[in-house]
């Protein structure tokens, strides 16, 4: 393909936004300028297309990604809590069940209804603490 001498008149054309009716006519005769023409039209729409998205800054990636940061470690941090629950329950659930069994024994022993109940009102704390830290925000 040969260059055109006219074609910095058509990128200055494009560049105003004008096109001359008679640089059109060239336009449609030159094989260089035409290839130009089209070439620099696609350019310019894909730069006002590009400038038109709004892009992230660097501020809010940074600030999304520690936020998500802070939540995973929260999450991890959570997790022996979590369990220290689950197994606070279930001694809970068995220790109702020693409870229901031996009932009629505690008649004759008043050190193990001393016991029952020191272990009942370590229980009821610990249920008090953790149902707080389950309502409480990190």
């Amino acid at each position: 393909m040969s260059d055109c001498p006219r074609e910095p008149e058509v990128a200055a054309a494009l560049a105003n936004g004008a096109v001359a009716e008679e640089l059109r006519r060239h336009l449609a005769g030159c094989a260089a300028c035409g290839e130009a023409h089209s070439v620099a039209l696609d350019m310019r729409y894909l730069a006002d297309r590009l400038s038109a998205e709004p892009a992230l800054s660097a501020a809010s990636m940074w600030w999304r990604l520690s936020l998500r940061m802070r939540r995973e470690k929260a999450r991890r941090a959570e997790m022996p809590l979590v369990w220290m629950g689950r197994i606070f329950y279930s001694v809970i659930l068995l220790m109702a069940a020693l409870l229901v069994a031996l009932v009629p024994h505690f008649s004759r022993n008043p050190a193990a209804m001393v016991g029952v109940g020191v272990l009942i009102a370590l229980s009821l704390t610990v249920g008090i603490a953790l149902w707080g830290w389950s309502r409480s925000k990190i």
